[in-house]
C-alpha cells in the first residue's frame, strides 16, 4: 500500500561526499538481496555497527538494471583503502521517512507524486536511501530544477 500523499516533502539533499562499494546489476538481483550483501560488506570493512549511518545512492542509467553505491560520509582529505569515494552534489529531491527494508512501494509513491506535480525526473543520481541509526530510511528521489 502506498503511504499517505501528505507524508512526501521537497527538500534539498546537501553535497556529499562517500567512501564505499559500488555494485551494478539487474532490479531482479537487487530484488534477490544483493544489495544488503554490498552493505554487509561495507560495515565488515569499516567494522560498522548494524545501527551506523549509511548512504545508499542509485543511478538508473539504463533499461535492464542500475548502479548503486553504498558509502559512509567521509572527509574531503581522507581517503579509505579499498573503498572508491564519490561526490554527490546538492540536489533537490522529494522525500520521505521509511521504516526499513524493501522501499519499492514508497519510491514508486515518490514518483507518482513527482508526475502529480509536473517535475522531472534526475538521474545523476536518482535516488539517495539514508539508512538511519534506528534501523529506519530517509528517501531521497531526485528532481531535475533545469
Amino acid at each position: 500500500m502506498l503511504p499517505d500523499v501528505r507524508s512526501a516533502n521537497r527538500e534539498p539533499f546537501p553535497s556529499i561526499r562517500l567512501a564505499g562499494l559500488m555494485w551494478e546489476g539487474t532490479f531482479k538481483q537487487a530484488v534477490a538481496g544483493v544489495i544488503g550483501g554490498v552493505m554487509s560488506e561495507l560495515r565488515r570493512r569499516l567494522t560498522l555497527t548494524p545501527s551506523a549511518q549509511i548512504f545508499c545512492v542509485s543511478w538508473t542509467d539504463r533499461s535492464d538494471g542500475f548502479r548503486h553505491f553504498c558509502g559512509v560520509k567521509t572527509e574531503a582529505n581522507i581517503v579509505v583503502q579499498g573503498l572508491e569515494l564519490i561526490e554527490i552534489s546538492a540536489l533537490e529531491c522529494l522525500t520521505m521517512p521509511h521504516s526499513g527494508g524493501d522501499a519499492s512501494n514508497a519510491y514508486a509513491f515518490l514518483m507518482a507524486e513527482r508526475d502529480r506535480l509536473g517535475l522531472r525526473a534526475y538521474h545523476d543520481p536518482s535516488m539517495i536511501d539514508e539508512h538511519l541509526e534506528d534501523g529506519a530510511m530517509r528517501l531521497w528521489l531526485a528532481i531535475d530544477t533545469k
